[in-house]
């Protein structure tokens, strides 16, 4: 059985009267207080999102993300959301996190007073005439008919040369599309992230960053492109939302066996600079380049070499941060009293 944690939902103000924490109490969370932040969290047992199938995986992000547009309804302010299947074993440590985190936490809260996220997936309303539209380019006629003219008929392998231009051809339409829409709407928000293209229906899938008083220019501009379109697009309008898209926070739980295990891979003594990390690991990437080692296992080993890197930097930059020191020791202690590391999801 699973021991009972804290999950982690997000960190808001602390400026909130005493009824509104009541109110979150209710709603079955958990509130962790330092100075003037505060730490949104649930008794839970832990679960490890790496052992969870694709559904469950899917519910319990659907279940992440309603509790924190609940909490973002009910505090009627910022709050900055923490990635899913975050989990601390304790207030305590809770509290360490907000400690550690406690900079980033209020420069970010302050500069998200009075904004939303808006996301919005933009399709084609019909995509087989757009196909359609796209197979009449004057570039796949000419093709088709160069493909007649030499074969005969078209083949199975001229298909697919047709095909290609198609996808082609609908990727270019796509792109220009896309651009319509984000300089569009690029004055009435402050950034714009691109997320994943799902399809090929699919044009765009974006993040807006926007002040609530925008909102209604904002989308007034969204239907003066769909006006202009002819309802050629279809826009999924979701929002306001908590700043999934541009200000995720990440909690890394370091261990001095993890540590170890990357210092010994790009082979460090037991201090080192950031600069001394990099230049180890390039070094070690240059000696397991096919064209100097061909009977390494180039795939793994490189897998292995970044993974290392990576663990090594966050820990070298959570020192730094921590001491301004940019000599790094890799002893228990140290690593132990740099063990949490705080940051933006990709940053």
């Amino acid at each position: 059985m699973n021991p009972i944690q804290f999950y982690l939902y997000g960190v808001i103000e602390s400026n909130h009267d005493y009824q509104l924490f009541e109110q979150l109490k209710h709603m079955g969370l958990i509130v962790i207080q330092y100075e003037d932040i505060t730490a949104l969290a649930e008794e839970k047992a832990y679960i490890n999102l790496n052992e969870m199938s694709k559904d469950d995986l899917a519910h319990l992000l659907i279940k992440h993300q309603k509790v924190l547009e609940d909490i973002m309804q009910t505090i009627k302010a910022p709050i900055i959301p923490i990635k899913l299947g975050s989990f601390s074993q304790n207030a305590s440590e809770v509290r360490q996190i907000l400690k550690k985190g406690y900079s980033l936490f209020s420069n970010t809260i302050g500069k998200l007073n009075k904004r939303v996220e808006i996301d919005i997936a933009v399709t084609w309303t019909n995509f087989e005439d757009i196909l359609q539209q796209v197979a009449q380019n004057k570039d796949i006629e000419q093709t088709r008919s160069d493909l007649l003219s030499k074969n005969g008929n078209i083949s199975a392998t001229d298909q697919v040369i047709l095909g290609k231009l198609i996808k082609d051809k609908l990727d270019e339409k796509n792109i220009i599309t896309k651009k319509l829409i984000t300089d569009c709407l690029s004055s009435h928000c402050e950034t714009i992230k691109e997320h994943e293209i799902m399809n090929d229906q699919m044009i765009a899938n974006l993040a807006f960053l926007i002040e609530e008083s925008k909102i209604h220019d904002f989308e007034s501009a969204l239907n003066q492109i769909d006006k202009a379109m002819s309802g050629e697009l279809h826009f999924k309008y979701i929002g306001p939302l908590p700043f999934y898209s541009f200000y995720t926070l990440e909690i890394i739980h370091l261990c001095h066996q993890s540590i170890e295990q990357a210092r010994y891979t790009l082979q460090l003594p037991g201090r080192a600079t950031s600069d001394a990390i990099k230049k180890a690991y390039l070094a070690k990437v240059k000696e397991m380049h096919p064209d100097v080692n061909p009977e390494m296992s180039t795939t793994y080993n490189f897998d292995e070499l970044n993974k290392a890197y990576q663990l090594l930097t966050q820990y070298a930059k959570s020192v730094e941060v921590q001491s301004g020191n940019n000599v790094i020791c890799f002893t228990q202690d140290l690593v132990k009293a740099n063990s949490i590391i705080v940051q933006f999801k990709d940053s």
